[in-house]
């Protein structure tokens, strides 16, 4: 990771961190803290571009639309021929995550997710006439995604492989939104009945219950909790649980020394040999390979002699 901090007058303070890196996408995190009133700021955005806003607000003007970049909003846009205005409230803090894309990188985002270039077709075929800009909110799975990825890099000792791995689920959580829609694109009620079937599941992640017992204690029907799913995160319970159990795994492996048998029976699987499988279906890695990456940078690490001098 790589970071940056700019100060003005001791009165603004901005920065921006890379978490990650791979051929045709960047993603970054930017935080600013102004204490001062200033002029409306101009943005380029000449890339394909999704912020997630974590804390905070800001405005966006181009031409004659504004767009207020809300807690918990996404914003997607596609290469923008004119620079965009950017106003921040005064006293107030923004803290957001950044995907940026190369043509080629975005070109290999929508190759790997279809049902994403689905439903934005119509937007992504006349982006060059028609520049895109549009919000809707992050389903509860999308940020759960990306605090994992910034809990990940916040370790001091991290496998490049486990980063990967929380990218890998950010971005199919980003490849589940749906942009065309009206926002919010989904309900109270629909975000109400996912949210508990979600405590229900990670509060027993080593035994998790089917979808036919979820459906019961929330009192709806097996089809309308299927539905309820696609509305909320974009896909099934199942598939949604697979990714919670996987995404949990790819943290313990990174950030705890649980043995990789101890963690497969924690979430459920039926033994290592089943969960490696899993999760080298979703990663294209083995777990074994996260823990060989920790050990290598742990061995890289500094060491301290007596009077706390590294060397």
């Amino acid at each position: 990771m790589s970071g940056m901090a700019r100060f003005r007058n001791n009165l603004q303070w901005i920065s921006t961190t890379t978490l990650l890196r791979r051929p045709g996408l960047a993603i970054k995190r930017s935080r600013m803290i102004n204490q001062q009133p200033v002029l409306p700021a101009a943005e380029r955005w000449r890339s394909w571009t999704i912020e997630l806003t974590l804390s905070g607000t800001r405005y966006l003007s181009i031409a004659n639309r504004t767009y207020c970049q809300l807690p918990t909003t996404l914003l997607w846009g596609s290469p923008q021929p004119d620079d965009i205005r950017v106003r921040y409230l005064p006293g107030a803090s923004t803290d957001r995550l950044s995907l940026v894309w190369t043509a080629e990188g975005w070109a290999q985002f929508l190759a790997e997710h279809p049902q994403f270039a689905a439903r934005q077709r119509d937007l992504i075929a006349h982006h060059a006439a028609a520049p895109i800009l549009a919000l809707r909110y992050a389903t509860p799975p999308l940020l759960r995604a990306a605090q994992q990825l910034l809990s990940l890099a916040a370790l001091p000792q991290v496998a490049p492989a486990a980063l990967e791995n929380a990218t890998t689920i950010l971005l199919t959580f980003i490849g589940a939104s749906d942009f065309a829609a009206t926002l919010p694109s989904y309900g109270a009620a629909q975000a109400r009945c996912f949210e508990q079937a979600q405590a229900m599941m990670i509060d027993r992640l080593d035994r998790p219950p089917g979808i036919g017992a979820v459906a019961a204690a929330l009192h709806i029907s097996p089809r309308q909790l299927q539905r309820d799913f696609l509305a909320c995160t974009g896909l099934s319970p199942v598939a949604y649980l697979q990714m919670l159990r996987l995404s949990e795994a790819n943290m313990l492996l990174a950030s705890t020394t649980l043995p990789i048998g101890t963690i497969a029976a924690r979430l459920g699987y039926a033994n290592a040999a089943h969960f490696s499988a899993a999760f080298r279906r979703l990663y294209h890695c083995t777990p074994s390979q996260i823990r060989e990456q920790r050990e290598d940078l742990s061995a890289l690490a500094p060491m301290e002699d007596s009077y706390g001098c590294q060397y």
